[in-house]
């Protein structure tokens, strides 16, 4: 074993491994772990909004109706994993689409248009809709 190596070797004593690149990974890996404690993951009990329930989807995005029929719309967040998600439902214009506030079960009503809007319970400002028209 040559200087250079030998003094490689010694400044790296203080860590549990033997070589420099376990020694290595072991940094990278408690690195890994603390973003992923810092960032919460894995921590699915917390009623915090995550950065992936920043944006919420209606489905179907567009819809026409007949006037008397009825369409349930589903509401779901940016996440990979979906959670239950308790959403408020409400409709831009009830003379037109009457909209159930917690099931998102919508009636058409008359002719027109109106948007059909979801926001989260938990963050008003976190909101997805769908446009509707109405037909004979």
């Amino acid at each position: 074993m040559g200087i250079v190596e030998a003094e490689t070797r010694r400044s790296w004593a203080w860590l549990p491994y033997s070589t420099p690149e376990a020694s290595l990974k072991l940094i990278c890996s408690l690195m890994f772990v603390i973003l992923c404690i810092a960032c919460g993951a894995g921590d699915r009990t917390t009623t915090d909004i995550s950065f992936c329930e920043s944006e919420m989807f209606v489905s179907p995005p567009s819809a026409t109706l007949h006037v008397g029929d009825s369409l349930q719309a589903t509401a779901k967040t940016g996440c990979a994993v979906q959670r239950a998600l308790v959403v408020r439902w409400r409709s831009s214009d009830t003379s037109v689409a009457a909209v159930d506030a917690q099931s998102g079960l919508i009636r058409a009503r008359s002719l027109g248009t109106a948007s059909i809007v979801a926001s989260l319970v938990a963050d008003p400002a976190v909101t997805g809709a769908m446009a509707l028209q109405t037909i004979q």
